[in-house]
C-alpha cells in the first residue's frame, strides 16, 4: 500500500495540476466544466479571502452553501491554508 508522504498537501497538487495543464477540466458540474486554471485561480482567490479573514494554520472553517464547486474551492483554499 502506498502512503502519501508526510507532507502531501492536496491543495498543492492541484495547483501543480493547473500548472502543467491549465485548460483541462477539473470540474464538471450540471453540464458546465471548470478548468484547471480557472479552478486553481478561484481557489487562490478563495484563499486569500479566508486569509484576509484571519484564517490561519490549524483553524477550523465552517462551510455553509449549496453542493456546488463553490464547496470544493471553499475546501480547497481551506486546505492550501492549513487550516
Amino acid at each position: 500500500m502506498h502512503r502519501p508522504e508526510p507532507n502531501f498537501n492536496l491543495a498543492a497538487q492541484v495547483l501543480k495540476q493547473a500548472e502543467q495543464r491549465p485548460n483541462s477540466p477539473a470540474i464538471i458540474f450540471e453540464g458546465s466544466e471548470t478548468s484547471y486554471g480557472e479552478f486553481a485561480a478561484r481557489v487562490r482567490k478563495q484563499a486569500g479571502l479566508l486569509r484576509d479573514s484571519g484564517v490561519c494554520v490549524g483553524d477550523r472553517v465552517g462551510f455553509l452553501g449549496f453542493n456546488q464547486p463553490s464547496f470544493i474551492e471553499t475546501l480547497f483554499a481551506t486546505i492550501s491554508l492549513g487550516a
